[in-house]
């Protein structure tokens, strides 16, 4: 009679394992590939940077309404200031098994990071893809940044 409760609880146990799988793989998991930015502020009297965010669905479930998103990543912390939002790319949807590379212009004039000997400043940024259908992944990718210090004109 033990052996019998015993067995009924594993199988159990695997049969909710099963159900709890397949839900899950109907939902998209997206994954960031790289970050990477122009090598000078681009437009606006340098007072934004382009970056390009390749992300991308490995579920059989399209991503709906996701937007890439730059973040302040505090100096000399783990924390992601969420507070203030640096840029975000137009939303758009993504299909099962593909991928794509929004642009992000990132505002400079919020960042917080050190001063450059000689001018400008040095930051991490933090990005990460949100889409509506999905939950937002704890990891995303830092990324630090060099240009002009907030206010400052560039030549």
């Amino acid at each position: 009679m033990m052996v019998a409760a015993t067995i009924a609880a594993i199988l159990a146990t695997f049969a909710v394992g099963l159900v709890d799988s397949a839900l899950r793989s109907e939902e998209p998991h997206l994954q960031m590939i790289r970050v990477s930015f122009q090598p000078t502020p681009s437009f606006a009297g340098g007072t934004y940077f382009d970056a390009e965010v390749a992300v991308d669905n490995a579920s059989t479930a399209t991503a709906k309404g996701c937007y890439a998103k730059a973040y302040n990543h505090l100096l000399f912390s783990e924390e992601i200031d969420e507070t203030t939002e640096l840029g975000s790319s137009e939303q758009f949807d993504l299909s099962p098994h593909s991928g794509y590379v929004p642009p992000v212009s990132v505002y400079l004039a919020d960042l917080s990071g050190e001063a450059l000997l000689g001018g400008g400043l040095r930051a991490p940024v933090f990005f990460r893809v949100e889409c509506e259908n999905a939950e937002s992944p704890e990891e995303g990718m830092t990324v630090s940044v060099s240009g002009p210090a907030p206010g400052s004109a560039t030549p």
